[in-house]
């Protein structure tokens, strides 16, 4: 365990500096962080945030690419076959980084799952914006609670969603 002690300068006009401070206590882990990155398709970014995951000697990186063929994990040590489908299965990673993956490619239980591994367990989950699914096909997603937006509000924007140029945040 590592105490840490953060602070910032009071600022002029600051109506209450008392938290301007505060002292942690950080368990450092000898363990990799177990990682598990799950995107539709072999998008530049995907391509880009695996090769970047990959050379991290901190990460325990496994992959789910929905597109991908059964026999590309023969040759991709860090791919897996299929999303986790139990808990126990999901338990296995520190981390999720969900990216613009079609839901309904996804098992009936991982919203589900995910929700209590997060909400329970303490799992880490990255949610990343896609042109094609993620925010927008996850209306009626059981692990809603988890977004840090409102999802009506963000598909009801006004903007068109243009797949070619990504979409509009307003």
């Amino acid at each position: 365990a590592l105490r840490v002690r953060l602070e910032v300068e009071d600022q002029p006009g600051e109506q209450d500096a008392a938290n301007n401070r505060a002292e942690l206590t950080v368990d450092v882990r000898e363990q990799r962080i177990r990682t598990l990155l799950v995107q539709s398709t072999p998008s530049y970014e995907y391509r880009a945030l695996k090769s970047l995951l990959e050379r991290d000697p901190a990460i325990d990186l496994r992959v789910r690419l929905q597109d991908a063929d059964a026999e590309y994990a023969s040759v991709d040590d860090a791919m897996i076959q299929e999303f986790p489908a139990s808990e126990a299965e999901l338990r296995e990673y520190d981390v999720v980084l969900l990216g613009d993956v079609d839901p309904q490619l996804m098992p009936r239980s991982a919203w589900e799952n995910l929700l209590k591994w997060v909400s329970t367990n303490g799992g880490g989950l990255v949610l990343i914006a896609g042109p094609q699914y993620m925010p927008r096909r996850f209306e009626d997603v059981a692990m809603r609670p988890l977004f840090p937006i409102e999802l009506r509000s963000a598909n009801s924007l006004g903007t068109k969603v243009d797949s070619t140029s990504g979409f509009a945040v307003v």
